[in-house]
C-alpha cells in the first residue's frame, strides 16, 4: 500500500497557511536554500523538522502508549497467576 506523497509541506500548509512546495518545478528555488522534504516524514519540509517547538507549537508528540504497556502488565500477572491450562483462557480474554 503506498501512501501519496504531499506536493507541498503539511506542517507550514497547516499551521501557516504557507505553502511550501516539496515536489516539481516550484521546488527548484526552495531547494536551492535546502528546503526540502524531511527524511523522517516527507510531507514535511526541513524548517519543519528543524523549528518543530516553534511552527508545531509542541516540544513532544503525545501518543497512546499507555493502553499498550497496561496490556502487557496484565498480561504478564496474569500468566504469573495461571498455571499452563488457564494461561489458553488468559489469551483468550486479552
Amino acid at each position: 500500500m503506498t501512501v501519496a506523497q504531499a506536493r507541498i509541506c503539511q506542517g507550514c500548509w497547516q499551521r501557516m497557511r504557507l505553502p511550501v512546495p516539496l515536489r516539481g518545478l516550484a521546488s527548484a528555488p526552495f531547494r536551492a536554500f535546502g528546503i526540502r522534504p524531511s527524511r523522517m516524514n516527507p510531507n514535511t519540509c526541513t524548517i519543519c523538522e528543524l523549528m518543530f517547538t516553534k511552527v508545531m507549537k509542541a516540544r513532544q508528540v503525545v501518543i497512546e502508549a499507555t493502553v499498550l504497556c497496561r496490556l502487557a502488565r496484565l498480561h504478564r500477572s496474569v500468566s504469573i497467576a495461571a498455571g499452563k491450562r488457564d494461561l489458553r483462557l488468559a489469551r483468550r480474554i486479552l
